[in-house]
C-alpha cells in the first residue's frame, strides 16, 4: 500500500512539473508584459530597466496584457503612443522592447516574437527599439537561431531577422580582417568567426556557455594598430557549428525552406570558405597496395589496401608517404600508389 501511495505521489509531482513546463511554453495571452520574467538575470542591467515610468491609457507599459497587444486595433494605438516622444529622454519604445526581448530570452514567447515584429514596422519605434537593441537582439539570435528561424517562418517575417543579419556582419571577421591586422591564421575548413571585442561583452548567460565550449582558432598578429603595436596571439570563437547539421535536424520542411531562402544567403557571406584539404586514395594496377613498416620495399607488411580506398596523408615528404588506414593503420605507401582529387 505504501509502495502504491508512493508512486500516486511521485506522479502527481510529475505531472504538475510537466504543467508548469507546458503554461510557460504555451503563455497564456492574459499575462501582463513583465509577467514571469526574473529582471535580475535578463540580458539587460536591471536598472537599465525603468519600471513605474511610463503609462499608456492609465496602465503601466510593462503592466499591459499580451493580449491586448495582439488586438491589431489596441496596437495601432499602443504603438502611436510609442511614436510620439515628448522629449530626449523619452524612451518608452526602448523599454517595450525591452521586455519583449528578456520574454524572448527567458520564455521563448512566440507571441513577443510577433510583436516586436510588428513594432520594427514602423521607423520611429525602431529606431529607439530594435535598432538601439541591435546587439543583444543578435545576442539572442546566436543563443537560440532556431527559435528565430521558427517564428519569421510561422509569420512569415523577414524585418526582424534580416535584421539581425545586418548586425552580425560587425559580430564576424572575414579573411581581410586578419590581412588588413598583419595576423597569420590557418584556415583550413569553415569557419564563421566572432570578433573577440564584440564577444567580450556579450551578457546573455547561455550564449556565454556555450561560446565557452565551441572551438578557437589562434591567430599570431605582428605589431599594428590593431594590436597597440605589440605582438599579439589572440583566439576567435568558431561558431558555425551553430548553424550545422544539429540546428537542420530542428526544422521541419517550411522552416528549412526559410533558413534556405533567408537567413544562408546573407550567412554565408560572412563564413571564411577555407581550403579544401585533397582527398587522397590508392591506386594500384595489382587491385591493392602494400602498408609497410619502414620506407623500403623490403619493409614488413603491416596491411594490403585495396585500390580506391580512402586513405589519410599523415607526412607527404619523400618518396614514401606516411599515411593512415580507415582501419586505423599507420604505415609507409610509396608515393606512385597515392592519388588526390
Amino acid at each position: 500500500m505504501k509502495n502504491k501511495l508512493f508512486f500516486f505521489l511521485m506522479f502527481t509531482v510529475l505531472c504538475r512539473c510537466q504543467e508548469k513546463r507546458q503554461s510557460l511554453k504555451y503563455m497564456k495571452t492574459d499575462i501582463e508584459l513583465v509577467g514571469n520574467l526574473d529582471l535580475n538575470n535578463s540580458i539587460f542591467p536591471k536598472e537599465e530597466i525603468e519600471l513605474k515610468k511610463y503609462k499608456f491609457e492609465g496602465i503601466y507599459i510593462e503592466n499591459i496584457q499580451i493580449e491586448k497587444l495582439l488586438d491589431k486595433e489596441y496596437r495601432y494605438k499602443f504603438f502611436n503612443y510609442l511614436k510620439n516622444r515628448t522629449d530626449d529622454n523619452d524612451f518608452k519604445a526602448t523599454l517595450f522592447c525591452k521586455l519583449l526581448l528578456i520574454r524572448i530570452q527567458q520564455l521563448k514567447d512566440s507571441n513577443s516574437f510577433f510583436i516586436l515584429s510588428e513594432s520594427s514596422k514602423y521607423n520611429e519605434i525602431s529606431s529607439e527599439g530594435i535598432e538601439l537593441l541591435g546587439d543583444s537582439v543578435t545576442e539572442l539570435f546566436l543563443d537560440d537561431p532556431y527559435f528565430f528561424i521558427q517564428q519569421g517562418t510561422k509569420y512569415n517575417d523577414k524585418e526582424i531577422n534580416n535584421y539581425v543579419l545586418a548586425v552580425l556582419n560587425d559580430f564576424t571577421v572575414n579573411e581581410f580582417f586578419f590581412k588588413d591586422n598583419l595576423a597569420e591564421i590557418t584556415i583550413d575548413k569553415k569557419m564563421l568567426l566572432l570578433n573577440p571585442i564584440i564577444e567580450k561583452d556579450f551578457t546573455d548567460k547561455n550564449l556565454i556557455k556555450t561560446l565557452k565550449r565551441m572551438p578557437k582558432v589562434e591567430a599570431f598578429f605582428s605589431p599594428s594598430l590593431y594590436t597597440n603595436w605589440k605582438s599579439k596571439t589572440i583566439d576567435f570563437t568558431n561558431i558555425i557549428e551553430l548553424f550545422g547539421e544539429d540546428l537542420m535536424k530542428k526544422c521541419d520542411v517550411s522552416e528549412a525552406n526559410y533558413y534556405r531562402l533567408i537567413i544562408l544567403p546573407t550567412l554565408n557571406k560572412y563564413v571564411i570558405q577555407g581550403k579544401s584539404s585533397p582527398v587522397y586514395f590508392i591506386q594500384d594496377p595489382d587491385g591493392f597496395t602494400n602498408l609497410r613498416k619502414e620506407k623500403n620495399t623490403s619493409s614488413e607488411i603491416l596491411q594490403k589496401i585495396k585500390s580506391a580506398s580512402i586513405i589519410e596523408v599523415l607526412d607527404n615528404s619523400g618518396d614514401w608517404f606516411l599515411v593512415k588506414t580507415k582501419e586505423g593503420n599507420r604505415g609507409y605507401v610509396h608515393k606512385s600508389r597515392i592519388k588526390s582529387k
